[in-house]
Formats: C-alpha cells, structure tokens, sequence
C-alpha cells in the first residue's frame, strides 16, 4: 500500500520525499563503509625473527614495516601476532590468519603457501671465529667433514647438505654463535642480517668480538610472505602487496635500515 500525503502542499512532499530518500542512502552508504572496513583487515602470524620481525620493537621489525607501509596503499588494517613455529603450525590449517611472515622458499613448498613477490633478500652463509678468520676458506666446495651449528627446524637449502658438513642443531642462531665463540663448532650458518643483528644486542657483549661473518654467502634467500590458501582474501591481499611493494620501491619510500 502506497502512504500519500494529503495534507502537504507538492513542495513540502517532495522535500519530505528527497529527505527519505538522502537518510535511505546515508543508511546504505554506511553499510557498504561497514563492511568495506571489515574485508580490510588482514591478520597474520610471524614468528621471532631479528631484525625482520621483532616483537618488542615499535615497528614489528623491517619486514612487518614494510608489509604494513605497502598494504596501507590500499587501505588494508594490518594485524600481526608474533607466535613460535610451532603455534604456527597448528593455527594455519584452522584458518582465522590470512597468511605467514616471514618465508623462506621451503617453507612455501613445504606448507602449500601462497608466496608474494620477494620482500627482502637474505645473505645466508657463516660466522667464524674472528681469530682464524682470515685463514678459513667459507665456501661449500671446502666444507666437507666440518662441524657446521645449524638451528632446529629450519628449512636450510639442500646445498647445506650436499657439502658434506656435520651439522649440530641448537635452538636459536644466538647460541650457535655463543658455541661458535667457545669453539664448540667450527662454523655458525647464520643469516648475515640476523648475526649482526644479535651480536649488536647488550647480552651478546661477550660474543661480539670473538666472531665475524665471512665471505661468500652460499645462499640468497627470497623472503615473503606466504599467503593461506584457505583465506578468502589471500588472492586480493596478494595482488594489494606486489602492487604496494613495487610502488615503495619506485619512490624510494621503503625503509631499509633497523636500529639494534
């Protein structure tokens, strides 16, 4: 049944009906806001990882910085929760994370992961022994039967393995320089990024002298992220962070440095 308005002249009804219709349209405008913010927020899990994703600093590190600076270009909220591997594991597969920072290539094959465009490349090789430095020889080809600190879990490429080196397993980089210092290992596989990184912490005082990175790397990792691919929004997220990445690269906006 159709409400007329008998007892306002034309004008009134149509400025009556022009009201409706702008509160109609306010109510719709802000529904579509409503759940436009909500597909706009992504959450991810990272774990402990310096100087790419640290915890207690303000930023989250310089991974999770730059995925908040490129994703922000198109307006996703980023949300980031810093777990150990393990809680990882166990969360991906029952959904509510869109994705996993940070990658390296064998976690993507390992866990079907959805891999985004390189963030950050990572020089992997050895620390030794500030001592014998200048007479160690780094590269693979030599390394065979050497005593090589490696940690638990870590999906090292199989170049590692193919060298012939002894690896012994600890929980953390940090000890393994530690070992490395008191020359329970001859050698420490260590990020270069991540070693500086820990040797420039207070606690690493005793350690920082006593080790050093050495030339060559035997590995350039591939840092990403690794997209969910149960997530409805993984496809979008993807294509929003290539597209935000490549553009704080062409304006020089991406901040590369970290502060120990």
């Amino acid at each position: 049944m159709t409400h007329e308005l008998p007892h306002l002249p034309v004008t009134a009804r149509r400025w009556h009906g022009f009201r409706v219709w702008v509160a109609t349209c306010g109510l719709w405008a802000g529904a579509v806001v409503a759940v436009h913010a909500q597909t706009l927020e992504a959450h991810f899990l990272t774990t402990e990882y310096p100087p790419f994703s640290v915890e207690s600093a303000p930023d989250g590190g310089l991974f999770v910085r730059a995925v908040r600076q490129a994703l922000a270009k198109s307006g996703w909220k980023v949300s980031v929760r810093s777990v150990p591997w393990a809680r990882v594991l166990l969360e991906l597969p029952r959904g509510g994370v869109d994705g996993v920072l940070i990658c390296w290539p064998d976690t993507i094959r390992r866990y079907r992961l959805i891999p985004s465009d390189t963030i950050f490349e990572s020089q992997l090789g050895f620390f030794v022994r500030t001592e014998d430095a200048a007479s160690l020889d780094a590269r693979l080809a030599s390394m065979r039967g050497k005593v090589v600190g490696t940690v638990r879990g870590y999906g090292y490429p199989s170049e590692l393995a193919a060298s012939g080196v002894v690896r012994q397993d600890a929980a953390d980089d940090a000890s393994n320089l530690v070992r490395l210092a008191k020359k329970r290992i001859d050698y420490a596989a260590v990020e270069k990024a991540v070693g500086d990184y820990i040797l420039s912490r207070p606690d690493m005082l005793a350690t920082r002298s006593e080790v050093t990175w050495k030339e060559p790397a035997f590995a350039i990792l591939p840092l990403t992220v690794g997209f969910a691919p149960g997530s409805p929004h993984a496809h979008r997220l993807l294509q929003d962070l290539n597209r935000g990445m490549a553009a704080l690269r062409r304006t020089g906006a991406l901040k590369l440095g970290y502060e120990p």
